[in-house]
């Protein structure tokens, strides 16, 4: 019998001293036989450091793996999971939220697929949605929390246009092998939302695939759920356009024209929302009609912008 690839668990921690216990167990339960966990704490200002301390010393003497642990300044997001890539041993790599946590046989589901699927580098896959206590909220967190459509995910040409006009991946379903990185690069670090864009550059090359399984749970609770403060929030709006500025090349008018507007919806006051539906509702219908709108993207930023 062949010894299966070893994946690398990655655990980017912050603040989830209520969560992140369940979470590293959750990795060590799953049925995957072969697999390392790599932990590291982006400057967490609560207890989680010494939780994970005690969580290591109370399981690592029956863990057949590796576990490396690591705490550091608060960098975000981005540039901790750059770090902790480069730290991995794995063949095959997978991201687990510290609030999150994976099913008894979610790793071995998204590796099997990958195994099967060798022109693919990378999977993502569906998960529960659950509340702070852990009751399900979403049997879906694709299909029935971020309302995506399944049929398209898994058309691996239509995959990349749901994914950029109606983005639904949710929580820690991402496993890919670890030679992705050198072939698309690592996360970008200008932004604090890392994974729409790596999605995206992975579609455009035709290297993602969907898995319809439910592979872990993605915790909805009062730190997540919104952008949060004013600055964190233009923060986010900046890292929304430069990865719809970097992979958005290629679309056609029609296309540019409904992005910018369910992104205008999705960034803007519920006043504006309304006419920006209607620019999606108009360019919808131009697209079944088959007209061609010739018009650039800037005036179209313009014009809504300017509303």
């Amino acid at each position: 019998m062949c010894k299966l690839p070893l994946v690398s668990v990655l655990v980017p921690a912050y603040n989830h001293e209520r969560y992140i216990e369940e979470c590293l167990n959750s990795i060590i339960h799953d049925d995957y036989p072969n697999k390392e966990i790599i932990i590291f704490d982006d400057g967490s200002s609560d207890n989680s450091i010494s939780i994970v301390n005690a969580w290591i010393n109370k399981n690592e003497a029956n863990f057949p793996g590796r576990i490396f642990f690591k705490t550091c300044q608060n960098k975000g997001v981005t540039k901790t999971l750059n770090e902790m890539i480069k730290e991995a041993c794995g063949e095959f790599i997978t991201l687990v939220a510290s609030d999150d946590y994976l099913l008894p046989d979610g790793i071995s589901k998204r590796v099997d697929y990958l195994l099967k699927h060798t022109d693919l580098l990378a999977v993502f896959a569906d998960c529960l949605v659950v509340d702070q206590q852990g009751n399900v909220l979403s049997q879906s967190g694709v299909s029935e929390y971020h309302k995506g459509r399944k049929k398209y995910l898994k058309d691996q040409y239509l995959l990349k246009y749901e994914l950029i006009f109606r983005w639904c991946v949710p929580g820690p379903v991402f496993l890919a092998r670890r030679k992705v990185y050198e072939e698309v690069g690592y996360y970008d670090e200008r932004l604090i939302v890392e994974d729409w864009d790596f999605y995206l550059r992975l579609s455009k090359s035709n290297l993602l695939g969907f898995l319809d399984a439910t592979v872990a749970c993605y915790r909805i609770h009062s730190t997540n759920t919104s952008i949060g403060t004013s600055n964190k929030s233009e923060k986010y709006k900046n890292s929304m356009l430069i990865t719809m500025k970097k992979n958005m090349e290629g679309l056609n008018a029609v296309q540019y024209m409904r992005l910018w507007a369910e992104m205008t919806m999705t960034l803007h006051s519920a006043t504006r929302y309304h006419l920006t539906y209607r620019i999606a509702k108009l360019a919808d219908w131009i697209a079944k009609n088959s007209y061609k709108l010739i018009c650039k993207v800037r005036f179209i930023n313009c014009w809504i912008r300017g509303t």
